[in-house]
C-alpha cells in the first residue's frame, strides 16, 4: 500500500510525518460514523435545509426584504414561545450566552435582507452557507488543533469547489450584497 508521501507502508502503521496511511485513514473516518442514527434525525436535517432555503427564496422575492425577514422571525419566535414553557430553565450563568444567542440572530436577518436587496439568491446563499463552515474549520483547527482526516479535506475541497462555481454566477453590482453574505457568514459561523 502507498502512504500519503508516496512511500510503501502496510496497513496501520505511521508513516514518515506521523499520520496513518491515507487508506487507512479514510477508512478509519467511515468506522468511526454512528450507524445508528435515527432516521428522525436526517429528516430533521433536510428538513432545515429546505426551511433555510425557502426562507431565502421568500425574502428576497418580496420588494420589502426587511419586514419579509421580520414576518420570518416572528413566525419562529411564535412557535419558541409555544414550545418554551415545556422546557427545562437553564443556570443563571448560561444567560449571558442566551442574550448573545438572541443578539446574533438579528445581525444575521438584517445581513440577510441587505445582502438580498443587492444580489441574487443564487449568489448570496452559497456565499453565506458555504463560507461559514469553512470558517468554523478554521477556529477549529487553529484554536483547538482539530485533525483534518480525509473525510474533513473531502467535505472542505466540495464546499471551496462550489462556492467557487457560484462566485462564477455573479452579475454586475452584486459586489456589495457579496459583501453583505460574507459578513453574515461570519455571523452564522460566531
Amino acid at each position: 500500500m502507498t502512504g500519503s508521501i508516496g512511500r510503501k507502508c502496510q496497513p496501520g502503521s505511521p508513516d514518515l510525518v506521523g499520520h496513518l496511511c491515507f487508506k487507512d485513514r479514510f477508512r478509519d473516518d467511515f468506522n468511526r460514523m454512528n450507524p445508528t442514527v435515527p432516521p428522525f434525525a436526517y429528516a430533521a436535517v433536510l428538513l432545515g435545509a429546505m426551511l433555510h432555503a425557502g426562507w431565502n427564496v421568500a425574502v428576497r422575492r418580496e420588494r420589502d426584504r426587511a419586514f419579509e425577514t421580520a414576518l420570518v422571525v416572528a413566525g419562529g419566535a411564535v412557535l419558541a414561545l409555544l414550545i418554551l414553557p415545556f422546557l427545562r430553565q437553564p443556570a443563571a450563568a448560561a444567560w449571558p450566552h442566551r442574550l448573545l444567542s438572541c443578539l446574533l440572530p438579528v445581525a444575521h436577518f438584517d445581513l440577510l435582507a441587505a445582502a438580498h436587496a443587492r444580489a441574487g439568491v443564487a449568489v448570496v446563499y452559497p456565499l453565506m452557507r458555504g463560507v461559514a463552515p469553512l470558517l468554523v474549520l478554521l477556529v477549529a483547527v487553529w484554536l483547538f488543533a482539530e485533525p483534518l482526516t480525509p473525510m474533513v479535506w473531502v467535505g472542505v475541497l466540495t464546499l471551496c469547489a462550489g462556492v467557487l462555481l457560484m462566485r462564477g454566477r455573479t452579475g454586475s453590482g452584486e459586489g456589495v450584497g457579496q459583501a453583505y453574505a460574507l459578513a453574515n457568514a461570519v455571523v452564522i459561523a460566531a
